[in-house]
């Protein structure tokens, strides 16, 4: 059994650029089709760019209006884009039926360079 090398990943998977405003579309889709109105102001795109290398925040809910954030690292070694299914995740334990809560919750996603392009610590 063989390996993938880190290119081949990066080759295999969208970017985060693409990945998050396609879930978001999808998502809003299924949530208009199931008639849970309620969920579609929570899926509102907002990225926040943080330097000039390109590290950017991609916010789950409305971050302005949050009493907590849950900061996201994905994972990935700094190889691998994270997924919708990464979306999803946070989406369900964080975010999803939050009728019931008490606090507002934010969920930030950071995307950051990946390795080769940007070798550790320098992920920005």
């Amino acid at each position: 059994m063989g390996y993938l090398k880190p290119g081949e990943i990066q080759y295999l998977a969208a970017p985060a650029r693409q990945v998050y405003p396609r879930w978001l579309a999808k998502k809003r889709a299924n949530v208009t089709r199931l008639g849970e109105a309620s969920a579609l102001n929570r899926l509102v795109e907002d990225v926040e760019p943080l330097d000039e290398m390109g590290a950017r925040i991609m916010w789950l809910r409305d971050r302005k209006k949050a009493t907590k954030v849950v900061l996201f690292f994905h994972g990935g070694g700094y190889v691998a884009p994270i997924l919708k299914g990464h979306f999803t995740w946070c989406w369900n334990c964080y975010v999803g039926d939050s009728s019931g809560m008490k606090s507002e919750v934010a969920v930030a996603i950071l995307e950051y360079t990946l390795c080769p392009q940007a070798q550790y610590p320098s992920q920005h």
